[in-house]
């Protein structure tokens, strides 16, 4: 990564559903000890000054990000704790329905939950990006509405590309970007096929 000129990637903490708030401090932990040996090589990023510093120092730059936020559990005060250790990018729910929304596999497609909507503004409020790749497409619309800062879609292909679930319709794509977020495409053969 360092030789390709990459500045910053995100680390997945979570994967799907489990983790609870006590794992994940445990997961975050465990990442630091990881972390610690490789310093010549990564540097842990907390702001986008740190993304520029990884650069100038010729580092990669760590950034923590979730892949569902079942790690508030029900306590919209845990983003805080969470946000001071590094974590960064924050799904809301990871395909299927949870307590913020519904996921790209759930048939009811029923958006955002009055929570949902809370951790957005509490995820806003401290600087943690909202993550779209893994929701549904009304979860997807109602969150870049709801959000006072632009999200992003980090995996996520256009619907017509592919028949992936994750891959977003049109009007998301396009009212993401009428409100300053972005789109990382990704390669995956199943969201690039039909």
């Amino acid at each position: 990564m360092r030789a390709g000129g990459v500045a910053a990637a995100s680390y997945t903490i979570t994967l799907a559903d489990g983790f609870d708030f006590r794992r994940m401090l445990d997961e975050i932990r465990r990442i630091e000890r990881l972390l610690a040996a490789p310093a010549d090589l990564v540097r842990r990023v907390r702001s986008a000054a740190d993304i520029r510093a990884a650069r100038r120092e010729q580092r990669v730059g760590i950034i923590d990000g979730f892949q569902n936020a079942t790690p508030f559990e029900r306590h919209v005060r845990l983003v805080a704790p969470l946000r001071e250790l590094g974590v960064l990018i924050v799904p809301l729910p990871y395909t299927i329905a949870n307590l913020l929304a519904d996921g790209c596999l759930e048939p009811r497609n029923a958006g955002l939950t009055f929570f949902g909507r809370a951790l957005v503004d509490e995820l806003n409020r401290l600087g943690v990006l909202v993550d779209l790749w893994p929701v549904g497409d009304r979860s997807a619309l109602e969150a870049i509405d709801h959000s006072a800062a632009p999200v992003a879609m980090t995996h996520a292909n256009c619907h017509g590309l592919g028949a992936s679930p994750r891959n977003k319709i049109d009007e998301a794509i396009r009212t993401l970007a009428r409100r300053g977020g972005v789109i990382g495409f990704t390669r995956l053969p199943a969201s690039v096929s039909r």
